[in-house]
């Protein structure tokens, strides 16, 4: 309605129209919020004529401006939402164009300045490189996601296809001094005129390191633009100087060789000739350079000269030849309105049979029954084999596959119900079928220049009937893959390419916390809830998401203890509410998840003496309440947490009910989500992994002896290294366990009967 209209802005101005906007930004819906987002776009670029606007206009639009940045930037995940976000804040550089070509000049001053001094960071960096994105290697942006394709109601993924450009630039994080970008945010009166423009700049600047591309590609374009017209604007003050330098340098008398004070007399006065001199210099500038700094100064009336039409498509790499007067403002635009016109021109009030399932012949029925007795098997299949340990006649040592990886396996995830595994590196992740022992797809990380990132965290989510997989990274951000080809037949055979549905910064402040040896991003998944939770580091905080919403929902505050960081963290399989994380320093922390985020720690702990490697809440087989976890000295605590309250007022221990040691330290180390087991790398000795029953007295089950030759040069040399030597899981449901040496021979056992 307000689309270019002034005097419709007011009236909705008048009625607080943007106010009531801001409200459909926490929206359920991400399609609600990106309307939002357009809508109030349009309100910022409905005054676009300098000389209709007026102080008040120019403080609104900073206000909403500046409230977008903030509520996007925190709280959404969705990148059809952030898209929106770009176009709006382009708006924003169009309408104060010059201010932004000074604010981008000053602050690329000052770096050349901390460059030539040498003392540029790379926090401090804006420099302008090749951006990476996943589409060379076959991952491409799952048409126009909004919401990921999970279980329970949720959407489809694929509802608006945005063509996804080459390219072109990025630019480095940028750690914002007024706390815009990763602090609590700021009200928009607080903030001076540069300030909101260094703020905006450095949202572009966060937005170009956005992992979705076509999010990135936009905000690079804007970069580039600006990077342009700030170049021209000094080179045109260093021509301009230039023919001032001459004129005054013509009109003055030459001078000696060398100056005439050294020789003992008063250096030269600068007084009203010099003065005068550099006014005449500048009144009798050539016609032609008067004729440039009017063009230069065209600009600062506050617009920019486009096209009076609708919006054009863009060309995200702006053409650099061009000089900055030549140069127009790229038009973004994205394919959100010309689908939302054809969305609702389709009848919408239609029988779906998305709750119901009253066809029972239907294909959804038969592969909805067909889901259920597959999950089923897998589940009574693990109950048996949680009864065999208890008899202590069986071994976990019968092979059941074996591969061989290109790379060193640093994490290891099974799906749940499908015969798969997914191996994970530093930058490589290879999903593997297990039933045929081949490849079924591999996922490349591909980085921005200058910004170096590598997996710390892999989940399957949804797996119980469209899996997806979940992928995090040390710089904070999340990916989620899906069309994995498992054996539910939803792969896409004829592509034999992985899709990313959808990628977010769950995690921005990593990045800064500092660097430490396995502190990356920890990641967990409550599929009931569908809440996802992150942490790592030294933030200080573990923060959930809702992947329904694609939200943030609240952040978990942690008494951090430095030197420490997050190590690993998990849900609770019987109560979703729940919680755990463990840490650097040897504490285990029960987090509820409902209550709010001030009174989110149940209960705290502290039964090691090292490293947490891996911590679990066992509510299966009579052993509800009990926390399980191994730190690197190779010591497994059993914990009962109704008890820690009372034995801290006791000054006893008592809420220990089991102290199991592997003897010797180990570099890895994981704990079975519903059966009493521990498997363990011991550091120092042979390459062999040891498992232990947690019933009874704990004893050891068995050993299992990895390779030789090659294989035990690697894992020594790894070992002398300090590295890990590799890396293990459990299965999430059966007594499965998947080995992955520093070699690459990635290996499967399972339990067998002894007798």
């Amino acid at each position: 309605m307000w689309d270019r209209y002034d005097k419709a802005r007011w009236r909705g101005a008048r009625d607080n129209a943007h106010e009531k906007l801001y409200e459909l930004l926490r929206d359920p819906s991400p399609e609600v919020r990106a309307a939002a987002v357009f809508a109030l776009g349009t309100f910022l670029y409905s005054c676009a004529d300098a000389a209709e606007r007026t102080q008040h206009a120019n403080e609104l639009d900073h206000a909403v401006a500046l409230h977008l940045l903030n509520t996007v930037l925190h709280h959404d995940a969705s990148p059809l939402v952030r898209a929106e976000l770009v176009v709006s804040l382009h708006y924003v550089v169009k309408i104060f164009e010059a201010n932004f070509v000074s604010v981008v000049s000053k602050m690329t001053s000052q770096e050349e300045s901390l460059t030539t001094s040498g003392n540029l960071t790379t926090s401090q960096s804006h420099i302008i490189g090749s951006s990476g994105n996943l589409s060379s290697v076959g991952v491409t942006i799952d048409g126009g996601g909004s919401t990921l394709a999970l279980g329970g109601g949720f959407g489809s993924s694929s509802r608006i296809s945005p063509s996804v450009s080459s390219p072109s630039l990025s630019g480095q994080m940028l750690r914002s001094s007024s706390g815009l970008i990763f602090g609590s945010g700021t009200a928009a009166s607080t903030f001076s005129k540069g300030g909101f423009y260094q703020c905006i700049y450095e949202g572009f600047v966060h937005l170009a390191n956005d992992p979705c591309p076509r999010v990135s590609d936009m905000a690079e374009t804007m970069l580039l633009y600006l990077k342009v017209k700030s170049r021209e604007k000094d080179q045109q003050h260093q021509r301009t100087f230039g023919s001032i330098m001459e004129a005054t340098t013509a009109s003055v008398p030459s001078s000696p060789a060398r100056p005439s004070f050294l020789l003992g007399g008063s250096p030269p006065t600068t007084g009203e000739n010099n003065r005068n001199s550099l006014d005449k210099a500048l009144n009798s500038s050539s016609p032609s350079t008067t004729v440039r700094r009017n063009q230069r100064q065209r600009p600062n009336s506050g617009t920019v000269s486009t096209s009076s039409g609708g919006s054009r498509s863009h060309n995200p790499s702006p053409n650099t030849t061009q000089t900055g007067r030549d140069l127009r403002a790229p038009e973004l635009k994205t394919k959100f309105l010309p689908w939302c016109s054809k969305y609702f021109t389709k009848q919408l009030m239609r029988h779906q049979c998305v709750e119901c399932d009253c066809d029972h012949e239907s294909p959804r029925h038969w592969m909805k029954e067909w889901l259920y007795k597959r999950n089923l098997e897998v589940r009574s299949l693990s109950e048996k084999q949680r009864e065999m340990l208890k008899t202590s006649m069986c071994k976990l040592d019968e092979p059941v596959r074996a591969f061989k990886t290109g790379f060193t396996p640093t994490m290891l995830v099974f799906h749940p119900y499908n015969h798969q595994l997914a191996v994970g590196g530093t930058k490589t992740i290879l999903v593997q079928d297990l039933a045929t022992n081949s490849p079924v797809c591999s996922i490349e990380m591909r980085e921005k220049k200058r910004v170096r990132s590598k997996f710390t965290s892999l989940a399957y989510l949804n797996a119980h009937e469209h899996a997806l997989l979940l992928a995090g990274s040390d710089d904070g951000i999340l990916r989620v893959y899906k069309d994995l080809e498992d054996d539910r037949g939803g792969g896409d055979e004829a592509s034999g390419k992985v899709k990313m549905v959808t990628a977010w910064n769950a995690l921005p402040q990593l990045r800064s916390s500092g660097v430490l040896p396995h502190a990356g991003l920890r990641a967990a998944w409550e599929q009931r809830q569908r809440v996802v939770a992150v942490g790592g580091g030294q933030v200080g905080l573990v923060r959930l998401w809702d992947a329904s919403t694609e939200l943030r929902i609240r952040d978990l505050a942690v008494d951090m203890k430095d030197p420490g960081y997050l190590s690993c963290l998990s849900f609770s399989n019987q109560s979703p509410h729940l919680l755990v994380a463990g840490f650097a320093d040897g504490s285990v922390c029960l987090f509820d998840t409902r209550p709010p985020a001030a009174s989110a720690t149940t209960l705290s702990y502290r039964e090691h003496s090292r490293p947490v490697l891996d911590c679990q809440a066992q509510d299966v087989g009579g052993f509800a309440g009990h926390l399980v976890s191994g730190s690197s000295d190779g010591e497994v605590r059993v914990v009962d947490s109704r008890r820690i309250e009372k034995s801290k007022l006791d000054h006893t221990n008592d809420h220990v009910v089991k102290a199991v040691s592997i003897g010797q330290p180990v570099s890895s180390l994981t704990v079975h989500k519903r059966a009493f087991a521990v498997a363990a790398w011991p550091a120092v000795s042979n390459p062999s992994v040891v498992v232990h029953s947690l019933l009874g007295s704990g004893s050891q089950l068995n050993a299992i002896r990895l390779g030789g030759g090659e294989g035990l040069l690697q894992l020594s040399m790894h070992r002398r290294a300090g590295g890990p030597v590799g890396s293990l899981d459990f299965h999430p449901h059966l007594l499965q366990l998947a080995t992955g040496p520093a070699d690459g021979n990635v290996g499967v056992y399972r339990l067998r009967r002894t007798m």
